[in-house]
Protein backbone atom coordinates (compact mmCIF):
# COMPACT_ATOMS: atom_id res chain seq x y z
CA UNK A 1 0.00 0.00 0.00
CA UNK A 2 1.32 3.42 -0.81
CA UNK A 3 0.35 7.08 -0.76
CA UNK A 4 1.18 9.76 -3.32
CA UNK A 5 1.21 13.32 -1.99
CA UNK A 6 2.12 16.63 -3.60
CA UNK A 7 5.00 18.31 -1.78
CA UNK A 8 5.69 22.05 -1.50
CA UNK A 9 7.93 22.08 -4.60
CA UNK A 10 5.11 20.67 -6.75
CA UNK A 11 6.61 17.17 -7.05
CA UNK A 12 4.90 13.96 -6.01
CA UNK A 13 6.20 12.02 -3.00
CA UNK A 14 5.70 8.25 -2.77
CA UNK A 15 5.28 6.79 0.73
CA UNK A 16 4.85 3.09 1.52
CA UNK A 17 2.06 2.70 4.09
CA UNK A 18 2.31 -1.05 4.59
CA UNK A 19 4.19 -4.02 3.08
CA UNK A 20 2.43 -7.39 3.17
CA UNK A 21 4.41 -10.41 4.36
CA UNK A 22 2.35 -12.85 2.29
CA UNK A 23 3.68 -16.02 3.88
CA UNK A 24 1.32 -18.89 4.73
CA UNK A 25 -0.72 -17.88 7.75
CA UNK A 26 0.35 -14.28 7.19
CA UNK A 27 -1.43 -11.04 6.58
CA UNK A 28 -2.28 -11.49 2.92
CA UNK A 29 -0.73 -11.39 -0.51
CA UNK A 30 -1.49 -9.50 -3.72
CA UNK A 31 -3.78 -6.64 -2.68
CA UNK A 32 -5.46 -5.61 -5.93
CA UNK A 33 -8.69 -3.85 -5.00
CA UNK A 34 -9.26 -0.18 -4.31
CA UNK A 35 -9.14 0.87 -0.67
CA UNK A 36 -11.99 2.55 1.18
CA UNK A 37 -11.80 4.93 4.15
CA UNK A 38 -14.05 4.97 7.20
CA UNK A 39 -14.97 8.13 9.12
CA UNK A 40 -12.04 7.56 11.54
CA UNK A 41 -9.39 7.51 8.80
CA UNK A 42 -8.89 3.73 8.71
CA UNK A 43 -8.42 2.01 5.35
CA UNK A 44 -10.03 -1.29 4.33
CA UNK A 45 -9.22 -3.64 1.48
CA UNK A 46 -8.74 -7.22 0.36
CA UNK A 47 -5.89 -9.44 -0.76
CA UNK A 48 -6.40 -12.01 -3.51
CA UNK A 49 -4.32 -14.65 -1.72
CA UNK A 50 -2.54 -15.15 1.59
CA UNK A 51 -3.86 -15.86 5.03
CA UNK A 52 -4.10 -19.30 6.56
CA UNK A 53 -6.77 -20.84 4.31
CA UNK A 54 -6.08 -23.89 2.16
CA UNK A 55 -7.09 -23.00 -1.38
CA UNK A 56 -3.84 -22.96 -3.37
CA UNK A 57 -1.14 -25.29 -2.10
CA UNK A 58 -0.39 -23.20 0.96
CA UNK A 59 -0.78 -19.75 -0.61
CA UNK A 60 -4.04 -19.00 1.21
CA UNK A 61 -7.55 -18.01 0.13
CA UNK A 62 -7.36 -14.24 0.66
CA UNK A 63 -8.05 -11.78 3.45
CA UNK A 64 -10.00 -8.66 4.34
CA UNK A 65 -7.79 -6.19 6.22
CA UNK A 66 -7.83 -2.86 8.04
CA UNK A 67 -4.98 -0.33 8.09
CA UNK A 68 -5.01 2.07 11.04
CA UNK A 69 -2.87 5.23 11.23
CA UNK A 70 -1.02 5.75 14.51
CA UNK A 71 -0.76 9.54 14.22
CA UNK A 72 3.00 9.62 13.52
CA UNK A 73 2.80 8.53 9.88
CA UNK A 74 2.97 4.78 10.58
CA UNK A 75 0.14 2.37 9.78
CA UNK A 76 -0.68 -0.94 11.44
CA UNK A 77 -2.46 -3.78 9.68
CA UNK A 78 -5.08 -6.12 11.15
CA UNK A 79 -6.67 -9.06 9.34
CA UNK A 80 -10.44 -8.78 9.83
CA UNK A 81 -11.29 -11.98 7.98
CA UNK A 82 -9.10 -14.79 6.74
CA UNK A 83 -11.00 -16.86 4.14
CA UNK A 84 -10.64 -20.43 5.50
CA UNK A 85 -11.51 -22.58 2.49
CA UNK A 86 -13.25 -22.71 -0.86
CA UNK A 87 -16.72 -23.07 0.69
CA UNK A 88 -16.55 -19.49 2.00
CA UNK A 89 -15.29 -18.22 -1.34
CA UNK A 90 -11.79 -17.10 -2.18
CA UNK A 91 -9.92 -14.48 -4.17
CA UNK A 92 -11.86 -11.42 -2.95
CA UNK A 93 -10.90 -9.29 -5.97
CA UNK A 94 -13.45 -6.47 -5.97
CA UNK A 95 -13.48 -3.37 -3.83
CA UNK A 96 -15.36 -3.34 -0.54
CA UNK A 97 -18.32 -1.09 0.16
CA UNK A 98 -19.68 0.04 3.51
CA UNK A 99 -23.09 0.93 4.89
CA UNK A 100 -24.22 3.53 7.43
CA UNK A 101 -23.33 1.19 10.33
CA UNK A 102 -19.78 0.71 8.91
CA UNK A 103 -20.36 -2.94 8.00
CA UNK A 104 -18.22 -4.06 5.07
CA UNK A 105 -19.53 -5.90 1.99
CA UNK A 106 -17.66 -7.59 -0.82
CA UNK A 107 -17.51 -10.47 -3.26
CA UNK A 108 -15.15 -13.30 -4.07
CA UNK A 109 -14.30 -14.39 -7.56
CA UNK A 110 -14.50 -18.14 -6.92
CA UNK A 111 -15.80 -20.65 -4.38
CA UNK A 112 -19.08 -21.10 -2.61
CA UNK A 113 -21.74 -23.74 -3.17
CA UNK A 114 -21.61 -23.63 -6.98
CA UNK A 115 -17.97 -22.50 -7.22
CA UNK A 116 -19.02 -19.23 -8.88
CA UNK A 117 -18.10 -16.86 -6.02
CA UNK A 118 -19.77 -15.50 -2.92
CA UNK A 119 -21.04 -12.22 -1.47
CA UNK A 120 -20.05 -11.53 2.14
CA UNK A 121 -20.63 -9.09 5.00
CA UNK A 122 -18.20 -8.26 7.81
CA UNK A 123 -19.71 -6.58 10.86
CA UNK A 124 -17.23 -4.31 12.61
CA UNK A 125 -17.40 -3.80 16.37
Amino acid sequence: MFELSLNSSGAWTHTVLYSFAGSPGGDGRQPSSALIFDRNGNLYGTTDFGGSGSCFSGSGCGTVFELTPDGSGEWSEKVLFDFPDRAFGFEPLGSLVTDAESDLYGTTEVGGQYYQGTAFEITLP
